[in-house]
């Protein structure tokens, strides 16, 4: 459910979600060879959150937004032998003010930031979890012009386990025409990784799973596409290419590479993504359109064993 209110000078809204959700697998029958095996999981999640602006009749460029989100995530489950329970709560406040720098041209945002997070894990008999406190800081400056726009952000985050990551980024956009555009983009993004969850299925195999002390994953993104729209014909279509690259200063890495054990460690070398795709949108009729696209990936990681491509994703997609 959610609930909205607005006033010339006020706006909010909040809102509740709820989420249970059982899943039952595995054998109804069994014999002297061939044990039961039974895959159960049971989550129970529940979220409440809310957000208000202030307004400013008068100077429509000014704003001040306020946003909050609690969540609480219990994860029971069984795999076969194997036991995976954990319980999750966590709060999120945002503060932004907006204004502008002498004309409606340059717009600059900034506020806080205060991410909490208490994660409760146990696998098998193993017991872990952490406590994350994490209160930050950021800015964003905008210009807007006739035929380009740019955006500037930096942010400053103090993890309480990890130390400080600072979080620049940009973003450019340019118009050649009103049918054309050129963006291009570059940022550097953290996180802290969950693997067992985020990789639930690996503990429905019959290997062992081994890991260690986890570092948060860092990572530089950089971006660029194209996009042209044109007739042809009398129909409209627009034709679109863009490339993104990622590099991980460090990843949780995933290693399935031994038959006995699935491996979750911090990344020891290299590990990159190149993305390419290029696409022709075609609007055949009000009722029928058409569009075809062609996706070529290079995703590679350096693993205990050497350098491997990533599995199961196809190199080339059309």
């Amino acid at each position: 459910n959610r609930w909205k209110y607005q006033s010339k000078k006020f706006m909010t809204q909040f809102g509740v979600r709820g989420v249970y959700e059982e899943l039952e697998a595995g054998q109804n029958s069994m014999t002297n060879e061939n044990k039961l095996f039974k895959i159960g999981v049971q989550t129970k999640q529940f979220e409440a959150f809310s957000k208000t602006g202030f307004l400013f009749p008068e100077k429509k460029y000014k704003s001040i937004g306020i946003i909050q989100n609690f969540k609480y995530h219990e994860h029971l489950s069984d795999y076969g032998s194997k036991k995976f329970n954990a319980e999750q709560t966590s709060w999120y406040f945002n503060s932004i003010y907006q204004t502008i720098i002498g004309h409606t041209a340059h717009t600059v945002k900034f506020g806080g930031s205060m991410q909490y997070d208490l994660y409760d894990k146990n696998y098998n008999d193993s017991l872990f979890g952490r406590e994350e406190v994490v209160p930050g800081a950021f800015t964003e400056y905008t210009y807007t012009g006739n035929k380009s726009a740019l955006v500037l952000g930096l942010r400053g985050d103090y993890h309480n386990l990890y130390g400080a990551f600072v979080t620049p980024r940009v973003h450019y956009k340019y118009n050649f025409t009103q049918l054309s555009a050129w963006r291009i983009s570059a940022g550097r993004g953290f996180r802290t990784a969950n693997p067992f969850i985020e990789n639930a299925g690996v503990m429905a195999s019959a290997r062992n799973v081994v890991t260690q002390n986890l570092q948060p994953e860092i990572a530089w993104n950089y971006g660029t596409s194209l996009t042209h729209n044109f007739e042809l014909w009398g129909k409209e279509m627009t034709f679109s290419t863009d490339y993104y690259y990622t590099d991980f200063e460090n990843q949780v890495v995933i290693d399935m590479e031994n038959p006995n054990e699935i491996a979750f460690y911090n990344l020891d070398g290299k590990s990159f993504s190149h993305s390419f795709q290029t696409e022709l949108h075609l609007r055949i009729t009000e009722q029928l359109e058409l569009r075809t696209a062609y996706k070529l990936y290079d995703i590679q990681t350096d693993y205990k064993s050497g350098r491997k491509k990533k599995n199961l994703v196809p190199t080339e997609h059309l």
